[in-house]
């Protein structure tokens, strides 16, 4: 599945569009989370934001299929 399905006049009018809306808002959280991973990699806390990161990412491609 590639990110196409975000772009207006891509894809069938007929995809749900909370599927649409859910699918963005989880990559929009997801980017989020690894810019904060990235920032505050010095830090321990980095290291826990990274899991989170890779939780939610996970959760987020599952949740598309």
């Amino acid at each position: 599945m590639s990110p196409a399905f975000l772009v207006p006049g891509v894809v069938s009018p007929d995809l749900p569009s909370a599927f649409a809306h859910s699918a963005a808002y989880g990559d929009i959280v997801a980017a989020t989370l690894a810019l904060l991973s990235l920032a505050s990699r010095p830090r321990g806390v980095g290291v826990v934001i990274a899991w989170i990161f890779n939780l939610w990412g996970s959760a987020d491609l599952l949740n598309a299929f």
